[in-house]
Formats: structure tokens, C-alpha cells, sequence
């Protein structure tokens, strides 16, 4: 009886961390494409200030 509400509790432990490790890392990846869309951004208005002579 002990072993198997061990197994049991050891189990729902691996699912419940592999499903805070998986939303942990969707939300940063979702935090990492936003910075990087944001910088794009900055760099595309910053170019589109320079005068078409220096873009070539």
C-alpha cells in the first residue's frame, strides 16, 4: 500500500513540474518575441530617418 500511493504522489509531481516548466517557458518565449519585435521595430523607424542616400 505505501510504494504505490508513493508512485502515485511521485507521478502527479512530475506532471504537476513538467506543467509549471512548460508554462514557464511559453511565457518567456512569448516575453522573448515581443522584445524582439519591439527592437525591429525601433530599428525600421531609426532607418526609415536616415536619408536614402546612406541606406545603400
Amino acid at each position: 500500500m505505501g510504494y504505490q500511493f508513493y508512485l502515485c504522489t511521485g507521478s502527479i509531481f512530475a506532471v504537476w513540474m513538467t506543467w509549471v516548466a512548460l508554462t514557464f517557458q511559453a511565457r518567456e518565449s512569448s516575453l522573448l518575441s515581443r522584445e524582439v519585435d519591439e527592437r525591429l521595430r525601433k530599428s525600421v523607424e531609426l532607418l526609415d530617418t536616415l536619408p536614402g542616400t546612406l541606406r545603400r
